[in-house]
């Protein structure tokens, strides 16, 4: 197996919004993990020399490689908003291009929706950081140098820069464990402690994946599962998630990584 975790500071936040909420939706509190896939799919397709309709088979080549993949805030806690932006509305008229200079109403073709974005804002002082954690299987294409050059997370505006990346070791599984990374509630996996310094937020589930993640997230609801994620307090702390897993389905990996170690939920395999 292959595993990588690595650090993603961001510029000021991202946009990452919820699929099927209209024209005016709300951005998550977190990228989701299949925001992470994309952005990793990304940076592939351009080493591979894949071409923009080959995005989302590349996409789904990833998930099906991938046995974990989490997160943890670092020094960073979300704070989601929505801004009104004005759009115009191009179309035509009887055959004639609208809106024209000449157009006296021309104000009627303006939109405002809200669109949701998200401002991860610092508790340290330094910039917002976010740990990422990445388990596949031996076959996959990805690479390190992949992982060092992700530029965004999210929209086109949601830029972030690799600060650290470490090829990390699986030093044992478990049954059971204490974790702070990001883990979803699902069959499988009991949570033994309380939740009430952590966030839940539903994404889609990023394993096996076999269409784009709007579609599933639309058609498929059974594949959108809450995942609970520890936040740091102002202190930096994080109060840890008492997991137990069947170890049929899921297990707890821990990962070795610098002088470091990290216990993440993953498929068991």
């Amino acid at each position: 197996m292959k595993a990588y975790v690595f650090d993603v500071e961001f510029l000021w936040g991202f946009q990452s919004r919820v699929a099927g909420l209209s024209k005016s939706p709300s951005s998550y509190l977190f990228p989701p993990p299949t925001t992470v896939l994309g952005a990793l799919a990304e940076r592939l397709a351009r080493r591979l020399r894949y071409g923009e309709r080959d995005g989302v088979r590349l996409i789904t080549e990833l998930s099906g490689d991938l046995i974990a993949i989490s997160f943890r805030p670092l020094n960073t806690f979300p704070i989601s908003y929505m801004t009104l932006a004005r759009v115009i509305a191009m179309g035509q008229r009887g055959g004639v291009s609208y809106p024209t200079p000449r157009e006296v109403y021309v104000y009627k073709s303006f939109d405002a929706p809200a669109k949701g974005s998200t401002l991860l804002g610092s508790i340290d002082g330094r910039p917002p950081r976010i740990r990422y954690f990445v388990i596949f299987k031996d076959c996959s294409k990805l690479r390190l140098d992949d992982i060092w050059a992700i530029r965004r997370i999210g929209s086109r505006e949601s830029l972030v820069a690799v600060v650290d990346v470490w090829e990390a070791k699986i030093v044992r599984r478990d049954k059971e464990g204490f974790v702070i990374t990001a883990v979803p509630e699902d069959e499988g996996i009991t949570i033994l402690s309380d939740l009430s310094g952590a966030f839940r937020e539903y994404y889609v589930y990023p394993y096996a994946l076999t269409d784009p993640p709007a579609k599933t997230q639309l058609m498929d609801p059974s594949r959108v599962k809450p995942f609970l994620i520890p936040v740091p307090e102002v202190s930096g702390l994080q109060n840890p998630l008492e997991v137990s897993t069947d170890e049929v389905k899921y297990t707890i990996y821990t990962l070795n990584y610098g002088k470091e170690e990290e216990k993440v939920v993953g498929l068991a395999t």
